[in-house]
């Protein structure tokens, strides 16, 4: 069962507590969704207890001037702490929680500095973990719609809003480096990739790993007898030019 909530703690600990006693009578293992800043170990403890097994936290961004542009208050620290007590409860349960963290990439005023620090920040955490990247998207009417619009950013707004599909990156180093990480591709070649010299020109060599990536994938799942298209998590899709005719924009579960 996944409960679609985004901040699924913010409920007070007497509404977790009644929420618990009564879906222990269901006993089906659950996922839920949180901001960082509404996870607490009484709350944590409770629903794992019942069943809790999945959280999927939105980050969004670690870097400081998006998050105030996001109006993201709480700190890095503060992130950094929930993960902990998440870490805390997984080790004295002895059953492992899943995270997934989300971020949101292709932001005008972040750039390349801005994926940079998602990316070296998405390292640091602890596996079993799945990370999510969404493209930045402009809803109407909201501030930084708004603001994009008086910036002149959004030049072409059917395209760029309403056709603007949130799984699907824009074509760029960065977003490649990215794509990487969460396929599982270990944190020392992504350390080299981020190198000043190496990033400036090997958009060939990203794709060269990526493309292993999968063919290791697929071979996998043919030992084990399954089908990537069989998989329960979703895709990420990474728009590509037209001159890149390969599958690197699809994410593989990891």
């Amino acid at each position: 069962i996944n409960f679609c909530d985004d901040t699924f703690f913010a409920r007070s600990y007497e509404q977790i507590k009644e929420f618990a006693l009564r879906y222990k009578e269901i006993n089906i293992p659950f996922k839920i969704l949180s901001t960082p800043s509404s996870i607490s170990y009484d709350k944590l403890k409770m629903l794992t207890n019942v069943g809790l097994h999945n959280i999927g936290i939105g980050i969004q961004t670690v870097y400081k001037p998006i998050r105030k542009l996001y109006k993201r208050y709480e700190s890095i620290e503060r992130i950094k702490e929930s993960i902990e007590v998440i870490n805390k409860v997984s080790k004295e349960n002895k059953k492992p929680i899943t995270v997934r963290y989300d971020f949101i990439s292709d932001n005008p005023w972040g750039g390349e500095i801005e994926t940079e620090e998602n990316i070296r920040f998405a390292m640091t955490l602890k596996k079993p973990r799945q990370i999510i990247v969404f493209t930045l998207v402009f809803y109407h009417s909201t501030e930084l719609y708004e603001k994009a619009k008086n910036e002149k950013i959004i030049k072409d707004e059917i395209k760029e809003v309403y056709r603007n599909e949130q799984m699907c990156l824009k074509r760029s180093y960065m977003n490649d480096v990215f794509l990487l990480l969460l396929h599982g591709c270990p944190n020392i070649i992504i350390k080299i990739l981020l190198n000043k010299y190496i990033k400036i020109r090997s958009v060939k060599l990203v794709e060269t790993i990526m493309k292993s990536i999968y063919v290791v994938y697929n071979i996998k799942n043919k030992i084990l007898n399954k089908s990537a298209e069989n998989t329960s998590k979703r895709p990420l899709k990474l728009c590509r030019s037209p001159k890149f005719n390969g599958k690197l924009g699809e994410v593989l579960p990891i």
